[in-house]
Formats: C-alpha cells, sequence, structure tokens
C-alpha cells in the first residue's frame, strides 16, 4: 500500500533550502555570507575572495577564483555550476 505524499514544514523547508541552494552565487557582487554558502567557504576564505576583489578588481572568469589565496581547482570545479560573473 502507498499512503500519499502529505506536505510538512519540514519537506517544504527543505524544498526551499535545496532551491536556495541552485541559486547562483556572483562572485563579482556576494557578500561574505552569500560565499558561506558555497561548499569549503568559511568566514575567512569569504573574506579572502572579497579582499582580493577589492584590490584587484572584478573577476573576468570563473577560474580566476583561483587566484585568491587558499582557494584551488578542486574548490572551483566543486562549485562551478553555483557561481557566475
Amino acid at each position: 500500500l502507498s499512503r500519499p505524499r502529505v506536505e510538512t514544514k519540514n519537506s517544504q523547508a527543505s524544498a526551499s533550502s535545496a532551491k536556495a541552494d541552485r541559486v547562483k552565487i556572483n562572485i563579482n557582487t556576494a557578500t561574505v555570507s552569500e560565499f558561506q554558502k558555497l561548499n569549503g567557504i568559511g568566514e575567512k576564505k569569504a573574506l579572502s575572495i572579497i579582499e582580493y576583489r577589492e584590490q584587484q578588481g572584478k573577476f573576468k572568469t570563473i577560474d580566476d577564483l583561483q587566484n585568491v589565496k587558499g582557494i584551488g581547482p578542486k574548490f572551483v570545479e566543486k562549485n562551478r555550476e553555483r557561481l557566475s560573473l
């Protein structure tokens, strides 16, 4: 026997949370809290990205993130689908 699926607050929260996870993060405008939504980014790395961006100007490609100390190719590949310019 199969029971009909009932929407609960928890399943709605999970759905909206999953939807939020698919929102693209613009690396040229993102805040610390926005960067922290990415896999592998804490406050310190987020601040490093913003500091680099302020000193060097806007990123021209997603791969330019690798110029920031502590950000490597694995991070970029893991998060590429969630990043935008």
